[in-house]
């Protein structure tokens, strides 16, 4: 399978804009301290994958339901973005290691990753060229 570099960008996009933030395990819950106004932009909190989701969902991808038993991308948005598995590996500059993105958004390895960093390191692993310089 074949990233799909154009949807993968605008994953990206969205992680390093201001219109999600951020919770850890869970891949979306309700924001309680938005006090449930409708001006309140931020009715939910994302992890990145979530974030991913509701990307997909916006351009078009059926069947993006959220999976909270797993915590990982529903098929259909996997095969959406064109990944092999349901959590994309990235490598974590922090650790010199290969990390899940849900590893990196939940801290499981005692690091504190933003949205941006896991941005980054996703524009690091699927856009960039990795020809021979």
């Amino acid at each position: 399978m074949t990233v799909n570099k154009e949807r993968v960008e605008l994953w990206v996009e969205a992680l390093e804009s201001d219109r999600y933030h951020k919770c850890v395990n869970s891949l979306r819950r309700p924001n309680r301290f938005n006090n449930w106004k409708d001006d309140n932009p931020y009715l939910y909190l994302y992890c990145a994958l979530g974030v991913g989701i509701e990307v997909a969902h916006v351009n078009g991808c059926k069947n993006t339901g959220y999976d909270f038993e797993t915590n990982s991308f529903p098929e259909h948005v996997k095969e959406w973005y064109g990944f092999n598995i349901t959590d994309p590996l990235v490598h974590d500059e922090c650790c010199s290691e290969y990390s899940s993105v849900i590893n990196m958004n939940d801290n499981y390895n005692d690091h504190e990753h933003s949205f941006w960093d896991i941005a980054q390191a996703l524009r690091t692993e699927f856009l960039k060229d990795k020809g021979n310089g």
